[in-house]
């Protein structure tokens, strides 16, 4: 009896103490996020070469000014707090000190370098001996690490052809060419009309994504304001790319309920892919120039012949040249292949019935709806990704399908991250021959703030804390 009531004191000692440490944390919380509000001089952002094809620069004190206190005091998700009670009681082993200033800006870039490209990481120091010591501990042997003042800059080549033959002396000299002589730089980058609450920014210039890239030039911002993150940003559209961003004269209306996507840029990878495809049936479709679609999630339908994916999707096509969608359904070997039936402009698989409609001798409709609503593109939209995450993993029938996905961390994260959020806007409008700007903003439910669902969704697939 003795022994339960010393084990039952010392459960409830331990208890209280693991309250008290959480709630001196949340109390210490508070008064770092009053702490972290004040501006502070930050100068790694000012050692991006010039010849730098892409940047970015993540706002550390006011993301986490705004984290910490909208996590811990306006969300109070108990999944974050039991995660934090678990640190504190097993804090594990102590880790050197790196001498970084945990509230520095993080700044990232990428610079062109022999057959690849050389990633550079800067970060304010709060200790430059320390970081020079014991940050090496924590790269590889390849990496460079360089200290300007109180800026600790990381230095890492990649490439697909010659990464074990790179070497360090190459990428010492790069820095002290490219990079050093800027010790005296006293200006950004960046744009510096920065949005209220902006956390993060970037810019891009060059084939950052490959030869395909339709765009040569960007800047952007993103910014939280309660429940929203918003984003902001301008593009500049390639000489020879113009052709290829295209703002279409018509489109799918968004579907209230329905995932919906449009895009007058379509990839030459897709484009290739989708050639391939239909070449195999015998018949050769043409590239298309835009899509609209409205998705409100799939159907699986099982018989004896096995499983069948059915989406809800009404999906709009202009092609850069003629294209008939009743001939391109009567084909034989498209209609065995997907056991389907093309009667009376009606594409039939499995009872469910999906209507076409030729606008023109380039513009097909085929979906769900009979009636889809087709709108003129009044604001020249050349990308558009509108309504509500959650049909995109909307899923009817599929028995044990569905039963194994939700066992999946990642499936269930995006799900639960989807579910809560109200809706998603994010355009792409063209503003001139070579300018396009980008608006956007993603919407949580009310008692549901962006930081929180993010912090959760990478707690649960592991990422973080686990």
């Amino acid at each position: 009896m003795k022994i339960k009531n010393s084990m039952k004191i010392k459960n409830n000692l331990k208890t209280l103490l693991t309250a008290v440490l959480l709630l001196a944390f949340l109390w210490s919380a508070f008064f770092v996020t009053k702490l972290i509000s004040k501006d502070s001089t930050s100068k790694n952002e000012y050692f991006i070469p010039e010849n730098a094809s892409f940047a970015l620069k993540l706002d550390s004190r006011k993301l986490v000014n705004s984290t910490l206190f909208t996590v811990l005091f306006e969300g109070r998700d108990e999944k974050i707090i039991h995660k934090i009670k678990e640190v504190l009681t097993n804090p594990g082993e102590r880790k050197k000190e790196i001498g970084i200033n945990l509230l520095s800006d993080l700044v990232v870039f990428a610079s062109p370098f022999k057959n690849g490209k050389l990633i550079g990481v800067s970060i304010n120091l709060s200790n430059a001996a320390l970081f020079e010591k014991n940050i090496p501990e924590l790269l590889n042997e390849k990496q460079v690490v360089e200290v300007i003042g109180n800026v600790g800059i990381i230095l890492t080549y990649i490439s697909t052809k010659d990464q074990a033959a790179i070497d360090k002396r190459e990428i010492t000299s790069f820095f002290a060419k490219n990079i050093l002589p800027l010790e005296k730089n006293s200006s950004t980058r960046f744009t510096k009309e920065k949005l209220e609450n902006g956390f993060f920014q970037s810019y891009s210039k060059g084939d950052v994504f490959g030869n395909n890239t339709c765009f040569n030039s960007s800047d952007f911002q993103f910014n939280l304001n309660e429940n929203k993150v918003g984003i902001n940003g301008n593009l500049t559209v390639k000489n020879d790319a113009k052709s290829t961003v295209n703002a279409s004269e018509k489109i799918l209306h968004p579907k209230k309920g329905s995932f919906h996507f449009s895009s007058g840029i379509i990839p030459q990878t897709f484009q290739d892919t989708l050639t391939s495809l239909t070449s195999k049936l015998g018949y050769k479709i043409p590239e298309i120039k835009a899509i609209s679609f409205n998705y409100g999630g799939i159907n699986i339908v099982s018989d004896d012949n096995g499983m069948t994916v059915l989406p809800d999707l009404d999906l709009l096509l202009e092609f850069r040249a003629d294209f008939s969608i009743s001939d391109f359904l009567k084909n034989d070997s498209l209609l065995e292949k997907i056991d389907a039936k093309f009667i009376n402009n009606q594409l039939i698989i499995k009872g469910k019935s999906y209507y076409t409609k030729q606008l023109s001798k380039r513009t097909v409709l085929i979906g769900s709806s009979k009636t889809p609503n087709v709108v003129s593109n009044q604001t020249k939209e050349v990308f558009a990704v509108k309504g509500n995450l959650s049909t995109l993993l909307k899923i009817e029938g599929g028995g044990m399908i569905v039963s194994f996905l939700e066992i999946i961390p990642a499936y269930r994260a995006s799900k639960e991250l989807f579910n809560n959020t109200e809706d998603i806007e994010i355009t792409i409008n063209k503003t001139g021959v070579k300018k396009a700007k980008l608006i956007g903003v993603i919407n949580f439910k009310k008692e549901h703030y962006p930081m929180t669902e993010f912090l959760k969704f990478f707690l649960e697939i592991q990422f973080i804390l686990m």
